[in-house]
């Protein structure tokens, strides 16, 4: 069993090694998986998605790579559902740096190291989360529903 997980670990270690010299071909890429284009809000970069299950794969192998990821799921009948078309905002203090609906129930987000407050808000109800993003590393913030 160890020697498997050897051989997983080099290979999935060749495979980054590989993608990352091939000029910006992600690793998502390599694996079956694509993140949909990035947006542009102000200063602020983000991607949003994760219907499907190969998208979703590919936002979580993406998310360390950025500063913040934020995931939203309602309470089922016996289980959690992704949820998509919440409307997310992030603050800096008072002010608003991102303000947009989500394609998804995933979103990966660049911004500048600091303290913001991600908001979301799904079927009328809202939701807070105070986030620290630092210069290096990975903050995420997951919002779950009750059930109706």
């Amino acid at each position: 069993m160890w020697q498997k997980w050897q051989r997983w670990s080099v290979a999935a270690a060749t495979a980054a090694a590989l993608a990352g010299s091939l000029g910006g071909i992600s690793v998502a890429h390599a694996q079956g998986g694509t993140l949909p284009p990035s947006m542009q809000q102000g200063n602020v970069t983000y991607v949003s998605g994760g219907i499907d299950s190969d998208e979703s794969g590919a936002f979580k192998r993406e998310a360390p790579r950025w500063p913040l990821s934020i995931e939203m799921a309602a309470r089922g009948d016996g289980a959690n559902e992704y949820v998509a078309d919440a409307q997310v905002q992030i603050l800096r203090g008072g002010t608003t740096v991102l303000d947009t609906r989500a394609k998804g129930p995933f979103m990966l987000v660049k911004l500048p190291e600091g303290r913001y407050t991600v908001k979301a808000t799904y079927n009328g109800k809202p939701m807070a989360k105070d986030v620290t993003i630092s210069a290096k590393g990975h903050t995420a913030a997951t919002f779950l529903w009750p059930h109706d």
